[in-house]
């Protein structure tokens, strides 16, 4: 059974007894205390839970005085939220959302809530696969809410497997449908970010103390994407048929956008990253990197390899590589 599963079957077990135990919610998941108490500990930021009596007489139960309900738009905004974080379903951030009322159009009166589903729609990239990592975003959330330290083991794509002792998590990220975790090093020095499906192992551990000038807006604020990379001045210049596309859009916060005499339109922002690359290739030649020389070459290099590709006929091509 997974954490999402006991904490649903606590909440309704909450929900019909009005209060549970730290035992009774062992039993009901069939885990040792140790776990239950993690559920609850996860519970009690979801649901708002409190604790009642002390030591072997310790009971929990939902707070009345702070449970709201939702009205119309906040339950669309909830809707929407849940569309954009389907692909995290059976996770307790998904299910939190379940709770909230975000699936509920019952609950609207009834002239709003006729096909309240097919009106609100999350169209975005295809999501990251959580197949297998439930557990492990449930106890990413647990040590983040409770600010406790993790030790984890990690498959990185260009050191290997490592293990990693002693991170304080700091910030989870959603970007492209995928989720990272930025960190803090016992040495005081940040993670750079890492991507929850490649973390095999999880072990929260002890209480740190959050750092208060932290700030993962100032810490991304230089990337463009996720990725890092040296921030340089970077220049783009996009054709004349797409500058109203370019120009739609908010890509950086450093971005100045400089109409050119031939109808192009000039891209400016101080960043860095990989994904910078992608962004050229993604509009083939409606884009020229002008600067910096390196993002250049590296675009050139990307396209001269795709043009190698389709020298040759597909048939052609994988008779050679079977060969």
């Amino acid at each position: 059974m997974t954490r999402a599963e006991r904490c649903v079957r606590i909440a309704l077990e909450l929900i019909a007894r009005g209060e549970i135990s730290t035992g009774q919610a062992a039993r009901l998941g069939d885990v040792r205390p140790e776990v239950a108490r993690k559920d609850l500990a996860l519970l009690r930021e979801l649901l708002v839970l409190r604790r009642v009596g002390r030591g072997r007489d310790t009971r929990w139960v939902i707070d009345p005085l702070r449970q709201e309900r939702l009205g119309l738009l906040e339950r669309i905004s909830l809707m929407i939220g849940r569309d954009a974080l389907q692909f995290l379903s059976g996770t307790a951030l998904f299910e939190g959302l379940d709770h909230a009322g975000a699936g509920r159009a019952e609950e609207l009166p009834p002239r709003f809530a006729q096909n309240i589903h097919l009106k609100f729609r999350h169209h975005g990239e295809p999501p990251r696969n959580y197949d297998g990592h439930r557990e492990v975003i449930d106890d990413l959330l647990d040590a983040l809410l409770r600010s406790r330290e993790i030790d984890l083991e990690y498959r990185s794509s260009s050191q290997g497997h490592q293990t990693l002792a002693r991170l304080q998590p700091l910030t989870l990220v959603l970007y492209r449908r995928a989720i990272y975790l930025i960190a803090r090093h016992g040495s005081g020095e940040i993670s750079r970010p890492l991507a929850v499906d490649r973390i095999a192992r999880i072990q929260v551990g002890e209480p740190f103390d959050y750092p208060t000038d932290w700030s993962p807006d100032r810490h991304l604020a230089p990337r463009f994407g996720i990725a890092s990379g040296p921030t340089e001045q970077i220049v783009m210049r996009f054709a004349k048929r797409v500058a109203h596309l370019v120009r739609a859009r908010t890509w950086h916060s450093t971005q100045e956008l400089i109409d050119l005499p031939d109808g192009r339109l000039e891209l400016r922002m101080k960043a860095g990253g990989l994904e910078l690359v992608r962004l050229a290739l993604e509009w083939g030649p409606n884009c020229e990197v002008v600067a910096p020389p390196a993002l250049r070459a590296k675009v050139i290099e990307e396209l001269r390899g795709a043009i190698d590709i389709y020298r040759t006929e597909p048939t052609t091509r994988a008779s050679q590589e079977h060969a």
